[in-house]
């Protein structure tokens, strides 16, 4: 009786701890419902490195998507292609809603079950070069080479959406 009274007080205490820590994750970040449009200098968390105008790191539930846009025409958008489990990088908006022209594609990303938050990091380089992480069981790197250039004085525009759930945006990056 004593080891079963143990053994269920040890799961008790060991559920709420993985709560706790599981809940820090996320403190610090903004809180997205469906869709989210702001300009890049009004993320907090934004921690480019050298070459970078975005590294930005945020949790979704389903299928994210991701727009960068400048004033100066450049575009990039990071969503879905053929299939929920298929990811592509676009070169504009246009080519994303008639599903043509990916510039690169990926395949088997099953993470984004609709119950469970998924890390995923946004990379955007001053040349052009865009990169999304999704960390879970897929590990997924996708990666273009634009060859467009980003200057940080004009302004960004970003748009992330999450097919109608809430996600959570601008969290730290803890380096």
């Amino acid at each position: 009786m004593f080891f079963r009274e143990l053994f269920v007080y040890l799961v008790i205490i060991f559920t709420f701890y993985s709560i706790i820590v599981q809940a820090g994750r996320y403190d610090g970040c903004s809180i997205g419902l469906d869709k989210e449009s702001f300009l890049l200098n009004e993320l907090e968390n934004n921690s480019p490195k050298n070459n970078e105008v975005v590294r930005s790191k945020g949790y979704f539930i389903s299928t994210p998507c991701f727009l960068i846009t400048q004033e100066n025409g450049n575009e990039i958008y990071f969503g879905i292609y053929r299939n929920e489990a298929i990811f592509a990088i676009y070169e504009n908006f246009k080519d994303y809603t008639h599903g043509m022209n990916p510039k690169y594609f990926t395949t088997n990303i099953t993470d984004f079950d609709g119950k469970n938050f998924m890390e995923v990091d946004i990379i955007l380089k001053k040349n052009g070069h865009f990169s999304v992480i999704v960390y879970g069981k897929s590990d997924a790197f996708i990666s273009w080479k634009s060859g467009l250039i980003f200057d940080k004085l004009l302004p960004f525009n970003i748009i992330l959406s999450s097919n109608n759930n809430k996600f959570l945006y601008d969290c730290p990056i803890c380096t």
